[in-house]
């Protein structure tokens, strides 16, 4: 059974989209760094959806917004943080490895 090919037009508009979308990865500006502030490191006291709370040493509370890439977060876990641009916005960059309690 032989599988059924792609006419010249569809085989054109494949390419013209893969183009586009090279084109479009490659034209994304990287982020600047010296929009953000120096590296905290923090604990965490709560979290709620996408934002988490974190008590850095000097006993302050930060209202963070945690990035996709961090998976799983709870209380306690301790962090590392950056306060992002003139708005006051946080970002939670990194978690460490949580101690194993048993």
């Amino acid at each position: 059974m032989s599988k059924n090919k792609l006419s010249k037009g569809q085989q054109r508009c494949v390419s013209a989209n893969h183009q586009r979308r090279l084109q479009q990865r490659n034209e994304k500006p990287e982020p600047d760094d010296s929009l953000f502030g120096e590296a905290s490191e923090g604990v965490v006291i709560s979290r709620f959806g996408m934002h988490a709370d974190v008590e850095d040493s000097a006993g302050e509370v930060h209202r963070c917004n945690i990035r996709r890439t961090i998976r799983s977060l709870v209380t306690g876990d301790r962090v590392v943080w950056r306060a992002a641009g003139e708005n006051g916005a946080k970002v939670l960059l990194k978690p460490y490895t949580r101690a194993r309690r048993c």
